[in-house]
């Protein structure tokens, strides 16, 4: 019985160790192959210029050249200046945030499945009632996972944008190949400049799990059965219900991202205007300290240098 027990828990730590790296390899080289986007997109958000890099895109006589930056053109301008290893600045950063993002859904996913249990109908209620009560409970447990993993990772966040910043710039800062950036931003700034920027972060959050809970049972109820309809042959209904997962996914963050993407964008730029990087002073910084002041001044700048600016198709498709 000691033999039997002992290959058991032998066999429960090997599953643990599988599925450990295999979680860490599902994570790990996405969020490395998305790195060229992170810069690219962080670039666009602090209000990078190509054409000038000593200037701020949001300045009239950009304005009045009409420019519309891109992703090609903004990337093709960081190899031209920097080389072909810019696209893969703060790469160590934006993969830490990843896996540990990753590892803190997964295992909050769990433990709230247990104590937070899916809503059953209850004796003579409704079917909107039940759905009701279903989209909130929904609400309550995503917010939770994706808050607390917003916040545990956000220190990466904002390691990899001031380095991406600092590229920017033309400074040396922080090593972007290092994670030692966060030591440096704690003994300079302090603990409140490692987690700047959680407030539109959290927001973030929550606006994020708030629409999509809502818009995806419209996505899938109203729009996919005039999209994909079902399938005759009963072979293909697995994979019909795959792509249809996947297309629905992807429409509900494109129709979501008005509502989520402008608390992104206003996060990348409190936690910019924070640090002592030339992007965080003027003219580029414009002394903005809460959120509210940040939504107001990028409202009143036009879409693609405003509140969307970097929302692109390629760049919200890979941070959704």
């Amino acid at each position: 019985k000691n033999q039997q027990n002992k290959m058991a828990n032998n066999s429960n730590n090997n599953d643990f160790i599988g599925g450990a790296i295999q979680g860490f390899l599902t994570v790990a080289i996405p969020g490395a192959l998305k790195t060229p986007f992170t810069v690219t997109a962080t670039l666009f958000q602090i209000g990078y210029d190509p054409a000038n890099p000593k200037q701020h895109f949001e300045t009239p006589s950009t304005a009045r050249r009409g420019l519309r930056p891109s992703v090609l053109r903004m990337g093709r301008d960081m190899v031209r200046r920097h080389g072909w290893s810019s696209l893969a600045y703060a790469s160590p950063a934006v993969v830490t945030e990843s896996v540990i993002s990753h590892a803190v859904k997964t295992s909050l996913h769990g433990a709230l499945a247990n104590s937070f249990p899916k809503p059953q109908q209850r004796k003579d209620e409704s079917p909107v009632a039940l759905e009701t009560r279903r989209i909130l409970h929904e609400i309550t447990v995503e917010s939770i996972e994706l808050c607390t993993a917003a916040v545990i990772s956000l220190p990466f966040r904002v390691l990899s944008v001031r380095i991406i910043a600092q590229l920017a710039g033309g400074e040396e800062i922080y090593n972007p190949y290092s994670l030692m950036g966060l030591k440096t931003i704690f003994e300079q700034e302090g603990l409140a400049a490692v987690f700047s920027g959680i407030v539109p972060d959290v927001v973030e959050q929550i606006a994020l799990v708030v629409s999509t809970s809502i818009l995806r049972r419209c996505v899938q109820h109203y729009l996919m059965p005039y999209l994909m309809p079902p399938p005759v042959e009963d072979d293909s209904v697995e994979r019909h219900e795959q792509l249809s997962t996947f297309v629905a996914y992807n429409l509900t963050q494109e129709f979501a991202s008005p509502f989520y993407y402008p608390f992104r964008l206003i996060r990348t730029n409190v936690i910019v205007a924070e640090s002592p990087l030339s992007y965080g002073a003027p003219p580029f910084s414009k002394g903005l300290v809460t959120t509210l002041d940040w939504y107001k001044y990028l409202r009143t700048l036009p879409n693609h240098r405003g509140i969307f600016r970097g929302s692109g198709y390629l760049t919200t498709r890979i941070f959704g």
